[in-house]
C-alpha cells in the first residue's frame, strides 16, 4: 500500500479486527434481544466497511523515496512561510513527477497486454508477430529477518537477513522469485544482473520488451 494511491487513508489499531467491531456495533445498537432486530450479516458489514470508508488496520506500508522524506523533514523544521511555500511546491512537483511515472507504467501495461490479444505466447519460442510487446517489472522485497520471531531473546540479537528479488510478468500476471541469504550473496547490482540473466535464459518470446523497476541505485546500475 502506498500513500500515493491512498493519500487520505485512516488507519485503526493493529490489534483490532473487523469481527470485534461488528459485534460491538450490534451490542450498542441492539442492547436487548428483539425479534424485530434487523439481520445484518458480517459479510454485509465487511462489504460496507471496505466500499464506503477509507479505513485500514495498521500502519500503511510504504517505501517512500529519499527525496520525499527529506522534503517532509525540511517542512517539519522550516523557519518561515516563504520557505514552507517553496518546499510545498517542490514536494508537489516531485510527487506529480512520481504520479506521471505510475501513470506511464499503467499505460504501458495496458498497451502490452492488448498487443497479445488473439495471439499465442510461448516463452521458449520466438513470436512470429512483429507488433507484440512484453513487459516485466522487478524489485526487491523488504529485507526478511530470519528466523521471524518476536520474543525477548531475539530483541538484542542480530538476525540473518534474507533477500527476495521478484520479477513480475505483466502479460501472464505471473511472478518469479529469487531468494537468498546474506551468507550467499549481497544485494547489489551484480546480484540483480544474475537474477535477470537467469530469468531471461528461460523467458524468451522474441517480442520487444518494456522493463519497469524502482529507483534503487543498485538496480539502476544494471540498465
Amino acid at each position: 500500500m502506498s500513500q500515493i494511491f491512498c493519500p487520505r487513508l485512516l488507519t485503526l489499531d493493529t490489534q483490532l479486527t473487523l469481527s470485534p467491531l461488528f459485534r460491538s456495533r450490534q451490542e450498542k445498537r441492539f442492547p436487548i434481544p428483539s425479534p424485530k432486530k434487523p439481520k445484518i450479516s458480517l459479510y454485509t458489514y465487511r462489504d460496507i466497511f471496505n466500499r464506503e470508508f477509507n479505513l485500514s488496520f495498521g500502519l500503511p506500508r510504504t517505501d517512500m523515496c529519499a527525496r520525499c522524506e527529506a522534503l517532509d523533514m525540511a517542512l517539519m523544521c522550516c523557519g518561515g512561510e516563504d520557505e514552507m511555500n517553496r518546499l510545498l511546491e517542490e514536494r508537489r512537483r516531485h510527487q506529480e513527477n512520481g504520479e506521471n511515472g505510475y501513470e506511464s507504467k499503467r499505460r504501458d501495461k495496458k498497451l502490452t497486454q492488448q498487443s497479445w490479444n488473439g495471439k499465442t505466447r510461448t516463452l521458449r519460442e520466438n513470436s512470429t508477430s512483429k507488433d507484440v510487446i512484453d513487459m516485466i517489472t522487478f524489485d526487491f522485497q523488504q529485507n526478511l529477518p530470519t528466523p521471524h520471531l518476536h520474543h525477548n531473546d531475539m530483541f538484542c540479537l542480530r538476525q540473518l537477513w534474507t533477500f527476495n528479488f521478484g520479477i513480475h510478468d505483466c502479460i501472464n500476471e505471473q511472478g518469479y522469485m529469487f531468494l537468498w541469504s546474506e551468507t550467499t550473496a549481497k544485494r547489489g547490482s551484480s546480484e540483480v544482473a544474475s537474477c535477470l540473466h537467469k530469468f531471461f535464459s528461460k523467458f524468451r518470446s522474441g517480442a520487444r520488451l518494456v522493463v519497469c523497476c524502482c529507483s534503487l541505485f543498485n538496480q539502476k546500475k544494471t540498465r
